[in-house]
């Protein structure tokens, strides 16, 4: 069976005509040029948008990525837990302070 014959349409949320879709969150209708699927490119608007900003947020632990290879990944292990223990005497200190401040 011949697949490249096969078309996807959509019914287009604002015109009601339908429309050639290729299931993207982009795509538009034929007759009034507005988004098929306006509530996928929001979605995938906001996801942007949300991953922009965590890239803005600084870091405070080191980032662990599955990706990387052996060696880096148990160096990197060796780093976060001297950050969190690091952390953790921070924390205990202003905690011994506030105690003893009353």
């Amino acid at each position: 069976m011949d697949n490249s014959a096969a078309t996807n349409t959509k019914k287009c949320p604002h015109c009601g005509q339908w429309s050639a879709w290729a299931l993207h969150h982009e795509d538009r209708c034929t007759h009034c040029g507005e988004l098929l699927d306006p509530q996928a490119y929001q979605q995938v608007i906001q996801r942007d948008a949300a991953e922009q900003e965590n890239e803005k947020a600084p870091r405070v632990f080191i980032k662990i990525d599955p990706a990387d290879g052996l060696f880096t990944r148990l160096w990197k292990y060796v780093v976060l837990s001297g950050q969190v223990l690091f952390a953790a005497i921070i924390s205990f200190f202003l905690w011994l302070g506030v105690v003893l401040a009353g």
